[in-house]
């Protein structure tokens, strides 16, 4: 008779402790608000940093062609004609630049260049100070901020 019911038991126990043998309903509410509350602060980061990397790669264009634009002055006397368009601005300056992974254009106007994206226009001037409108707008665009000096109009180059 023992055997039988410390079999008995031994069956209890363990359908006990597969029974209770998880984690709470509480414990697993837990860890998905704390998931939650980490991937809440993280996901605007990584957004903001995706939009730094397009300006910075507009940026780096923008300089090289301002630069070759510049040596072009010292060698002719004066500026380029306006070049619209990627391929123009390479041939006639003779630079080689990568195209641009997230979709600016540029182009130049009486010693400015000009680089245009989907979320407004940075400009670079002869005199190598930065502009821009839209959300590169020094006076309120989000993303004025991401330039070179920050607020700063002034020399860059």
């Amino acid at each position: 008779m023992p055997c039988a019911l410390e079999r008995e038991v031994a069956i209890v126990k363990s359908q006990r402790n597969a029974l209770y043998g998880g984690f709470t309903l509480a414990e697993v509410l837990i860890v998905v608000v704390i998931v939650a509350v980490l991937a809440a602060v993280a996901v605007p980061r990584f957004a903001q940093q995706r939009e730094k990397a397009k300006t910075t790669e507009a940026i780096a264009i923008m300089t090289d062609i301002h630069k070759a634009e510049l040596q072009y002055l010292d060698e002719h006397g004066y500026y380029c004609n306006d070049l619209g368009d990627d391929s123009s601005i390479k041939s006639v300056l003779g630079i080689d630049y990568p195209a641009s992974h997230y979709g600016w254009s540029f182009a130049i106007e009486g010693g400015t260049v000009y680089g245009s994206s989907s979320h407004g226009s940075l400009l670079l001037y002869e005199s190598g100070g930065w502009g821009g409108s839209g959300d590169y707008d020094p006076a309120g665009g989000n993303l004025w901020p991401d330039l070179p000096g920050g607020n700063f109009t002034g020399n860059f180059t």
